[in-house]
């Protein structure tokens, strides 16, 4: 979900990553490569390192002999694993990768993930992200018009006609809720709530995203126009070129 600024712990390939929760208009930005979902891959990596953790024969910071043996683990090592696989699925171009002059080392990586962990595990969830991520900014996105999101969701999503709006509102005032409580639990410093009627908005929507990009860490950032996608459901409407202006950059002392 949309923040990471400057590096990881120790790493071979240490490398900027920020997580984008469907954050409108950040593939627009110089040097970051957004990826689209994966399948939850956030639960399997939490999984994954829990299968380690829960092995009271098996030490991550201690010199191990016998059938366990292993050498002490540095702190943030654990996180590399799941730092490289958000790095595999979100490879550059073949292009690219082909090319003897291109340089990765640089680019922000980010993913969305529309999907977060059930309520009972979100506490788990968000202390994952923050430790495996460090350097992350997340952005999440709400619609506070639920009513519109309602009508929304009943014409392109898989939602029976028969069900009730006033059932589905209060489902979604309820996903709404823990949105602004995620960003409480991560913090002002690296989660951000992006509304979807402010942004929108005609007059005063691109300051607002602006002002999203500058919290970011880039400067001399302008959108010309918003970014439409998902019209009629799923298709992209890009009735013209946007751009964040020529000089729109990520300072690398910040």
């Amino acid at each position: 979900m949309h923040s990471m600024p400057e590096a990881f712990p120790p790493h071979p390939n240490d490398r900027k990553i920020r997580e984008y929760n469907s954050s409108p208009n950040a593939e627009q930005l110089p040097g970051v490569r957004l990826g689209g979902e994966n399948n939850e891959q956030l639960s399997v990596e939490m999984g994954a390192i829990d299968h380690i953790k829960s092995n009271p024969s098996f030490h991550l910071k201690t010199n191990q002999s016998g059938s366990w043996f292993h050498n002490e683990m540095p702190d943030g090592a654990i996180s590399c694993a799941t730092q490289k696989t958000f790095e595999m699925i979100n490879p550059p171009t073949r292009d690219d990768m082909i090319s003897k002059n291109f340089d990765d080392s640089h680019t922000i990586l980010g993913f969305k993930s529309i999907k977060v962990h059930d309520t009972n595990k979100l506490n788990k969830t968000i202390e994952f992200v923050k430790s495996t991520f460090p350097c992350a900014r997340v952005i999440l996105n709400i619609r506070s018009h639920i009513k519109d999101q309602v009508l929304s969701q009943k014409a392109f999503l898989d939602i029976k006609k028969s069900d009730k709006n006033q059932t589905i509102f209060k489902s979604l005032r309820r996903e709404n809720a823990r949105m602004k409580r995620m960003v409480k639990m991560f913090g002002n410093e690296r989660a951000r709530l992006l509304d979807m009627v402010d942004w929108t908005n005609e007059e005063t929507g691109l300051q607002y995203l602006n002002d999203v990009v500058y919290w970011l860490g880039f400067r001399d950032c302008k959108f010309n126009q918003l970014y439409h996608e998902n019209t009629n459901g799923y298709e992209s409407n890009n009735t013209g070129r946007v751009n964040v202006g020529p000089n729109c950059h990520y300072p690398e002392n910040l």
